[in-house]
């Protein structure tokens, strides 16, 4: 019988190369398992290495779970998709709070792919109070078309919903877009 709540010795790598080219090799911590925090690695794993919702029904990953932490159920690709959308929408919050009181530089994108399909990407830099640069994509959308009425609304769209109020600079492909842009905000 396992006790649940036994603990493991890890060993937790530290960063190699530090200031003066530090190369020790970590520090010694205890660990337990934890079912939340396998799942909230999971999603991680999903979000950072782009992969499909069904891979964590592959018999694959499931054999591989099951051999490294045999308590962990793999969930099903729903649930899965929900962690996901439930991190979106707690680091969204996260980041309307970083950019209150900032003022936000946007800069905008626009391409076809070769099925005809129109897409626009809207990013914002911004220098923190430690003066440290940030970048974030804001959205990515599928759009009808590269004109500025069109670009001007979604940017429009998504300003109101991050909350966004101060701006200090705007940057878009052609000064056509520019132009009607600057009528939506």
């Amino acid at each position: 019988m396992v006790d649940k709540k036994q603990k493991v010795l890890v060993l937790e790598p530290n960063k190699v190369g530090g200031e003066l080219g530090d190369r020790s090799v970590g520090t010694l911590k205890t660990i337990c398992y934890d079912y939340d925090e396998c799942r909230k690695a999971l999603v991680t794993m999903v979000i950072i290495d782009e992969l499909p919702f069904n891979f964590v029904e592959g018999k694959g990953l499931r054999l591989f779970s099951r051999t490294l932490q045999p308590r962990f159920d793999v969930p099903s690709r729903f649930t899965v998709m929900r962690d996901c959308l439930k991190l979106y929408v707690e680091k969204k919050k996260r980041l309307k709070r970083a950019f209150k009181g900032q003022r936000l530089c946007l800069t905008t994108d626009t391409w076809t792919l070769i099925q005809n399909i129109n897409y626009m990407s809207l990013t914002t830099h911004w220098i923190d109070n430690e003066w440290n640069l940030h970048k974030r994509i804001l959205n990515f959308y599928q759009v009808f078309n590269h004109m500025g009425e069109t670009i001007g609304q979604v940017i429009e769209n998504c300003l109101l919903d991050w909350g966004i109020d101060k701006l200090l600079t705007v940057t878009v492909k052609t000064m056509q877009a520019l132009i009607v842009l600057l009528f939506h905000i």
